[in-house]
C-alpha cells in the first residue's frame, strides 16, 4: 500500500473539464446576473444604511463593483492559479519517495525481526526440551515465537503504518475536494462582497487559501515525521520495536493536526 500511495498519490480533480467546469459555468453565470442586484444594494445601503450626517462613499461602491466584475471576468485564471500554486509548492516540499523509503525500512526491519525470531525459537526449544522428548513444549515455544512475537507484532506495526499513510492521503485528497468546492462557490462569494461591510469575500478567500494549503503542511509534516521514523529503525532491541510502533502512531496524529495548523497560520 505504501508503494501504491507513493506512485499514484491523491487524485487531483481537473478544473478545466467535466463536472467542475460545468458547475463553475453555472456559478459564474449566476454571479454575473446577481452583480447588478448587489451593486444596487450596495448603493442603497450606502445611502440609507447610516446616519444622514455621515459622509457617503459612492465611489467606493463603484470601485468594489468594478473590481468584482474584473475578477469574475478572469476568475478561472486568477483563482485557479491559487490551487495550481499550492499543488506546486506541496509537490516541491513533499519528498516523493518518503513512503517508499519507509516501506523499504519497514521491510528490512521485519526481515531483521524474523532472523532474530528464528534464533530465539531455537533457544526456546532447547530450553523447553533439552532432551528432545517434550514435543508439546517445543511446539508451544515455536508457536509463541512465530505468531505471538512475530506475526502479531508485524501485523500491528503494518496496520499502524497503513492507517498513518492513509490518513495523510485522505487529508491531501480532502483538501483538493474542499478547495474545488470553495473554487466553485467563489463567484457567488465575490459578488456578495460588493455591499460595504459584507464579510463574505474575505471569509471565503481565507478559507479557500487555508484549505488549498493543507497539502503543503501535510508534506512538511510527513517529511519531518519520516526523519524520526528512519532514525527509529537505526536503534536496536526493544527500543526499535517501541520506536517503530510509536512513530507509526505519530503518522496518524500528525495527519489530523494538518487542518488545525493551517488554520492557525493562515486564519481560515
Amino acid at each position: 500500500p505504501a508503494i501504491a500511495f507513493a506512485a499514484n498519490g491523491p487524485a487531483v480533480l481537473d478544473l478545466t473539464s467535466g463536472v467542475p467546469n460545468e458547475l463553475l459555468g453555472k456559478t459564474l453565470g449566476l454571479a454575473r446576473r446577481l452583480w447588478v442586484f448587489c451593486f444596487v444594494l450596495a448603493l442603497i445601503l450606502e445611502a440609507f444604511g447610516s446616519s444622514p450626517t455621515r459622509p457617503r462613499d459612492y465611489g467606493g461602491c463603484v470601485w468594489r463593483s468594478l473590481v468584482v466584475l474584473a475578477l469574475l471576468a478572469g476568475y478561472p485564471r486568477v483563482f485557479g492559479s491559487v490551487i495550481n500554486l499550492a499543488e506546486g509548492v506541496a509537490d516541491s516540499i513533499t519528498p516523493y519517495d518518503v513512503q517508499a523509503k519507509f516501506a523499504k525500512k519497514n521491510t528490512e526491519y521485519i526481515e531483521k525481526l524474523y532472523a532474530q525470531k528464528s534464533a530465539d525459537d531455537e533457544k526456546a526449544e532447547r530450553a523447553a526440551d533439552p532432551s528432545g522428548l517434550s514435543t508439546d513444549a517445543s511446539a508451544l515455544a515455536k508457536f509463541a515465537g512465530n505468531y505471538v512475537g512475530g506475526m502479531f507484532f508485524d501485523s500491528l506495526l503494518g496496520s499502524f503504518v497503513l492507517v498513518g499513510q492513509a490518513a495523510h492521503w485522505v487529508v491531501a485528497s480532502l483538501a483538493r475536494i474542499l478547495a474545488t468546492v470553495f473554487y466553485l462557490l467563489g463567484p457567488l462569494a465575490l459578488v456578495f462582497a460588493v455591499p460595504k461591510g459584507s464579510p463574505t469575500g474575505g471569509a471565503w478567500l481565507r478559507n479557500f487559501v487555508t484549505v488549498a494549503s493543507w497539502p503543503i503542511f501535510s508534506g512538511m509534516i510527513l517529511a519531518i515525521t519520516a526523519s524520526f521514523l528512519f532514525k527509529g529503525y537505526e536503534t536496536q532491541g526493544v527500543t526499535t520495536a517501541f520506536g517503530a510502533v510509536a512513530s507509526a502512531l505519530l503518522l496518524i496524529v500528525t495527519a489530523f493536526a494538518v487542518p488545525s495548523l493551517a488554520s492557525s497560520v493562515i486564519g481560515g
